[in-house]
């Protein structure tokens, strides 16, 4: 023990403070080795607690400095509260310190009058040292990040340039200790409100960045009606505006020496919510221009010069190593064909593989043959949100036609106004996808051996035991037993996917925290998922490890869930289980999985899960 650092992290790190603590309490070796992990982080400690370890450190600093300047001075500061004769914990182990909260909590801690006496407390500490307490907050934060824990501001390399930073009086100092060190910046966090801030100040911060920036993302919006409110160089108060969605607004004002040559090359560049309305983007994504030649993944808004930009780069070959978009706007068509386009005159080597497309976009014919002609190289495909109604035969398409595909996901998405879901369905007869259909022979699809993650609502399904619901999406028989011979079908096209490891046709759980909500979801016209209707048919699923049937309407009972863990047997997750429409259906054979002597026809699924497996985790 200790003797191998490697070692010692992967215990010492997992344990929890308490733990350390009484590891630290067998012997002094013992302590000398824990006491680095029991103040590795100091994320997570209560906000009052953070300023007590800070303002003792600070205060026994100053008076350290005054004694050794104007001899003891320690009565005055006693009485303003410290005792000298302990060194207060931060001041010994705070070299130990690799995690402190973000630089935005770390201002927002620091805001305010405090009952445990910040910034009272400080400023008469500077008084007593013969300081001027005008600039103690700077004077306490600068000793806090460039004295006492350097390290964890060096260690803190994803950094968020939001509206507290940009309107405090410390700008200057946040952007000086942590901007050399960081591999990510964004500009923009709706979660702290709308940010505006100066086009120079944009270009003086990534001025300041090293070659070890990454990523560089501006997200939120620009607001046209906030335009002209920066008319001089004092510093811009973003605390204003709409503070639910945010807002990224720029002045049109830069110094000419602000777009000199920057030191790093971007990887990720991400435009989100900035469209053409906006007079500086385009300034900015010049600017960024020459730093995007490693660039590998890019975030397009709605603005066309950038996008003609873009196009040329495919046409001088200036972009080979891009190989994952996002679109938010009007332009997949013309991006997407140009870069076939220019690959197939040879200038262009690159190919996408990872496609991103959020429900802002415009579907239409132009989209619709742009996807349907990509380059066969996707490994990636995402849809965020609902698009289109008649987009589903294009998805199936796009999924039939790309050999190298890993995922092909539609996430669920909530709208911030009314909290309503977003979500993209496919009809279950464009999901099955027949090459015959009088023969029922199934279209080959490139990607059955590839294809691990199915993120997929199957919707349009007849389900005649959900009539007595009042549900839009129900849907209606045009002969006895379509629904069922539809869902087999549905189910046999699933089972040629031999290579699933997760499977979602139901609500994404992140988005389902109230009753209310999964209620709203539950379908009408999706799968069952029982023997019944074909569940038998994934029987050669062996590496499915999660299954989500969340607010599908689904009719799994102890029979399905029985089958499931016998044929799957890398099974760990199921989401959704506990939100069957009927429970315990009276005609349900649950003898038929457990034994005479312990079998009860009223057995709960997820009762007899937990019992039977309790490896599998069915809560969610």
């Amino acid at each position: 023990m200790f003797s191998i650092s490697e070692l010692d992290d992967l215990v010492c790190m997992k344990l929890e403070p308490v733990d350390l603590l009484q590891c630290i309490q067998v012997c002094k070796k013992w302590a000398d080795n824990i006491l680095p992990y029991l103040w590795r982080d100091l994320s997570e400690l209560p906000r009052s607690t953070l300023r007590k370890l800070w303002m003792d450190d600070f205060i026994y600093t100053l008076e350290a400095s005054s004694s050794s300047t104007n001899g003891s001075n320690s009565s005055a500061f006693t009485s303003i509260g410290y005792l000298t004769t302990a060194i207060p914990p931060l001041t010994k182990y705070g070299r130990f310190v690799q995690v402190l909260p973000s630089p935005t909590n770390i201002l927002f801690m620091l805001r305010g009058d405090h009952e445990d006496g910040y910034p009272s407390r400080i400023k008469e500490a500077m008084s007593t040292a013969g300081l001027p307490y005008s600039s103690s907050d700077r004077r306490f934060l600068n000793h806090l990040l460039k004295t006492r824990c350097p390290q964890a501001v060096r260690n803190h390399t994803v950094l968020s340039i939001t509206a507290i930073i940009v309107s405090s009086d410390y700008c200057d100092l946040i952007v000086d200790c942590y901007v050399p060190h960081a591999t990510s910046i964004t500009f923009g966090n709706g979660q702290y409100g709308a940010l505006t801030i100066r086009l120079s100040l944009v270009m003086e911060i990534l001025s300041k960045c090293s070659d070890a920036l990454e990523r560089l993302a501006f997200h939120l919006r620009y607001s046209p009606e906030r335009r002209g409110e920066v008319q001089d160089d004092d510093e811009v108060d973003s605390d204003s505006g709409d503070d639910t969605g945010g807002q990224l607004c720029f002045d049109d004002r830069a110094h000419p020496d602000s777009e000199a040559g920057l030191a790093f090359r971007l990887k990720s560049l991400e435009f989100q919510g900035i469209g053409n309305e906006n007079p500086s983007s385009f300034r900015i994504w010049r600017s960024l221009a020459p730093c995007c030649e490693q660039l590998e993944h890019i975030q397009l808004g709605n603005d066309p010069r950038i996008v003609s930009h873009l196009i040329k780069g495919f046409r001088s070959g200036l972009y080979s190593r891009l190989s994952s978009i996002t679109f938010e706007g009007a332009f997949i068509a013309s991006v997407l064909s140009s870069r076939r386009r220019a690959h197939s005159s040879g200038t262009d080597r690159g190919f996408w593989r990872h496609l991103r497309i959020l429900d802002t976009c415009e579907y239409g014919l132009e989209m619709k043959e742009a996807l349907i002609d990509c380059e066969p190289h996707l490994e990636s495909f995402v849809l965020e949100g609902f698009l289109d109604d008649n987009i589903d035969s294009t998805l199936v398409k796009l999924l039939a036609g790309q050999p190298n595909l890993v995922q092909f996901s539609t996430v669920d998405v909530m709208s911030s106004v009314d909290d309503i879901f977003s979500q993209q369905t496919v009809r279950a007869t464009a999901f099955i996808d027949y090459q015959d259909w009088n023969l029922k022979i199934l279209r080959p699809w490139s990607c059955t051996v590839t294809l691990t993650t199915l993120r997929l609502s199957i919707s349009g399904i007849p389900r005649p035991d959900r009539m007595d619901l009042a549900a839009v999406e129900w849907v209606r028989e045009e002969f006895s037993g379509e629904g069922r011979a539809m869902q087999r079908e549905v189910h046999r096209r699933l089972g040629t996917l031999v290579n699933l490891e997760s499977l979602w046709l139901g609500l994404d759980p992140a988005l389902s925290d109230s009753r209310e909500a999964t209620f709203y979801r539950t379908r009408s016209d999706g799968l069952e998922m029982t023997l019944d209707t074909g569940l038998g048919a994934l029987r050669d699923l062996k590496r499915l490890r999660e299954l989500n049937v969340l607010s599908m309407g689904h009719r799994i009972g102890v029979d399905e869930v029985c089958w499931m863990t016998e044929q799957w047997p890398l099974l760990h997750t199921i989401y959704g289980l506990d939100n069957r429409e009927n429970e315990a259906d009276e005609d349900q054979d649950v003898d038929s999985v457990e034994d005479e002597e312990d079998g009860a026809t009223d057995v709960k699924t997820v009762a007899w899960l937990k019992e039977r497996c309790p490896w599998i985790d069915a809560s969610g």
